[in-house]
């Protein structure tokens, strides 16, 4: 697998890693990287062009936007994994990754409490311009009665706890790591790494984990979704009452938050969602799609997996 099996490229650009890796992640990669000189264009514009009425609301984007900045740096440039699919397994080449035999745990930990992070700053944007919407209807007014700093409060802890807890109870030590790993033919080069993460694919641990996260995060994002659809159903409802400049505004906030709310799900959500069925499914990518077959077949468990139906992500 890290020897250069399948369709990887070969070199090294600079400080990023390109070899062991196949099509699909570098795109993956590069859309990351090119979040970073946008997201700091963002935060600049929010500093810069925030209005001063606003500055609360300045304040909430602000720790949305560097959330998103500070997780791209820590998943491209200090963890950059290597999951290996369909085994439950991942490595990674950075010396970040390998400088403790925790490592990789530790900032895959990261990875997922800073991303569940950057879903919670979405939703409570979202409450944030839905106080700005009073009067709302009877139904959600109970909603405006609560400081936002309590709303806040509850979001992040309704939204990182549970997945912190499952976090910790999934722990896995090298040494309980190892004999899965020995006894695994296709995963034996693990051991040349100081750090890797692997387990068996009936670990009820790592079903939990699986469970608690992906709820958690389409729990958050379904909030959004909900909240925005109220929001554009009120400005419309409202529109004759509300001055074209106010109006134009609302409308320009409430475009600006969905793409927020849609880019955490496109690129984080959605894909790691993939990645977990592919433990079930067999996806082929490249030449391997031979159309008009099926694309997901079926992998009978237990069944032998060759090098060559390993996919690299």
């Amino acid at each position: 697998m890290g020897d250069g099996d399948g369709p990887i490229t070969s070199y090294n650009l600079f400080c990023i890693r390109t070899k062991d890796r196949n099509a699909v992640e570098l795109v993956f990669f590069f859309v990351s990287l090119a979040a970073i000189p946008l997201t700091v264009l963002t935060i600049v514009l929010i500093l810069t062009k925030t209005p001063q009425e606003m500055r609360k609301y300045e304040w909430i984007l602000l720790n949305l936007t560097v959330t998103s900045f500070v997780t791209d740096v820590v998943i491209c440039f200090l963890f950059d994994p290597i999951p290996l699919f369909p085994e439950i397994a991942c490595y990674s080449l950075t010396w970040f990754a390998n400088s403790s035999e925790d490592s990789n745990y530790i900032l895959f930990c990261a990875s997922i409490i800073l991303l569940q992070c950057t879903f919670c700053g979405t939703l409570v944007a979202f409450l944030h311009r839905l106080n700005a919407l009073q009067p709302l209807a009877e139904k959600l007014d109970f909603i405006l009665n609560f400081n936002i700093c309590y709303k806040t409060a509850a979001v992040y802890l309704l939204g990182n706890v549970p997945v912190i807890v499952v976090l910790i109870t999934s722990y896995k030590s090298r040494s309980e790591m190892k004999p899965f790993v020995i006894s695994s033919p296709q995963l034996r080069f693990l051991e040349r790494y100081r750090s890797y993460l692997a387990t068996h694919n009936n670990d009820y641990r790592f079903t939990e984990f699986q469970i608690v996260w992906v709820c958690s995060a389409l729990g958050i994002m379904l909030f959004c979704v909900l909240i925005a659809g109220f929001i554009i159903i009120h400005l419309h409802r409202k529109r004759e009452s509300m001055s074209k400049k106010t109006l134009s505004m609302h409308r320009q906030l409430i475009f600006h938050l969905i793409i927020q709310c849609l880019t955490p799900a496109i690129t984080a959500v959605i894909p790691m969602m993939i990645l977990f069925a592919t433990r079930y499914f067999r996806v082929p990518f490249g030449s391997d799609c031979k159309f008009p077959n099926t694309l997901l077949l079926f992998a009978a468990e237990g069944h032998y997996v060759s090098k060559e139906n390993i996919a690299l992500l």
